[in-house]
């Protein structure tokens, strides 16, 4: 009766199993149906750039001019209503700048490098800052760039934006996510490849408290009108008195906008930041060049234990788990000590045992027919 039963539940398991498989199947091979609402844009609008004459590449999508100096120009975008309401759109000009993570992104506002002088966002104004389209309503938006006098070689990298005003938000808040950007590259030599960037400056290495975190930040520059692409490094920071490397990070598949500078945090991690005088060791190469960088800085003891209070990330016991860790100790040495006498006596019995079978067999068998 039981090898009936357990016969039985197998079957059932295995027809159970194939039912599932097909199902399985059959559902991946069916099409599935898109809703036209699902393809609806987001935004309600969308923009297309009305590339000029005095475009480099017309195969691009986004505005790669050529300037002559002091010899304005004007680019046009179409900005055509999707939606089936009216939307209010704000437009305006960045730079480009380089992130944190060593990546190009576009920033209105921000205080610009040294290096960079007569930026895109300088010397570009815009006809209207403020637009409404209706749906199925398209508007021209006219962008004047004023190139200065003086000639320039390399690129000047921006972006104008097109950002959603949402009930949400004041017209002056800046909200990328609900935002078109279309790229601008003004070259005043007319060269097509603008990525040739040469010269890396590691300017400052200092400690900061990052989002709460204990971080190492490295200030590097890019003072050419060139981008730094395909750029990677590979960073160590070494205490000073002993040349112990105390911390390493690695990054790679980034890009140097040009005449930018940015800060690299090199997390320090959950450890304590000792105060010392350390080296910060930077070994980085891009498309074209390698760099080796050094920068010395110190933390103050001052310092140290500001970060080390200040942070996120502290590494703090209960006392119950020392009395604890007292507590498992004294146990496991107790038990090994047990374990081992235990041992030595099971084997002596073990001995005894064995020497007392071995006299049994040497004893005579008696008894007759």
């Amino acid at each position: 009766m039981y090898k009936i039963n357990s016969t039985i539940h197998v079957n059932y398991l295995w027809k159970s199993f194939v039912l599932l498989f097909f199902f399985l199947f059959i559902t991946i091979l069916m099409p599935t149906r898109v809703h036209a609402a699902d393809t609806e844009d987001p935004l309600g609008f969308s923009v297309e750039a009305v590339r000029p004459d005095t475009q480099i590449d017309q195969n691009k999508t986004f505005f790669f001019i050529k300037t002559e100096p002091g010899q304005p120009q004007e680019l046009k975008v179409k900005v055509t209503g999707t939606g089936s309401e009216s939307v209010k759109i704000k437009v305006y000009v960045a730079n480009a700048v380089t992130s944190e993570e060593a990546t190009i992104d576009y920033v209105a506002g921000k205080e610009n490098n040294s290096t960079l002088v007569n930026s895109l966002e300088e010397i570009t104004s815009i006809d209207q800052t403020e637009i409404e389209v209706a749906p199925e309503e398209t508007k021209e938006v006219t962008l004047t760039v004023s190139p200065p006098a003086e000639s320039y070689t390399g690129a000047k990298i921006g972006a104008v934006y097109f950002e959603k005003v949402t009930e949400e938000e004041s017209t002056d808040a800046v909200n990328s996510q609900y935002a078109y950007r279309i790229g601008i590259i003004a070259s005043g030599d007319g060269a097509v490849d603008y990525s040739r960037g040469q010269t890396l400056n590691l300017l400052s290495a200092e400690p900061e408290l990052l989002r709460l975190q204990k971080t190492i930040g490295l200030t590097f520059e890019n003072p050419e009108s060139q981008v730094i692409s395909d750029f990677s490094m590979k960073i160590e920071i070494v205490d000073k008195e002993s040349g112990a490397v105390v911390k390493t990070q690695s990054m790679n598949k980034g890009s140097i906008a040009p005449n930018s500078q940015f800060t690299y945090p090199v997390d320090w991690g959950i450890d304590a930041i000792p105060s010392g005088t350390y080296i910060a060791r930077v070994s980085a190469q891009s498309n074209l060049h390698e760099w080796e960088l050094e920068q010395e800085f110190t933390i103050s003891a001052e310092k140290a234990k500001e970060m080390n209070d200040e942070t996120v990330f502290k590494l703090t016991l209960p006392s119950w788990f020392y009395i604890l860790t007292i507590l498992i100790t004294i146990g496991t040495f107790g038990l090994t000590v047990y374990l081992v006498i235990r041992g030595k006596s099971w084997k002596k019995q073990r001995s005894a045992e064995i020497r007392k079978r071995k006299k049994n067999k040497k004893r005579p068998i008696k008894g007759g027919a």
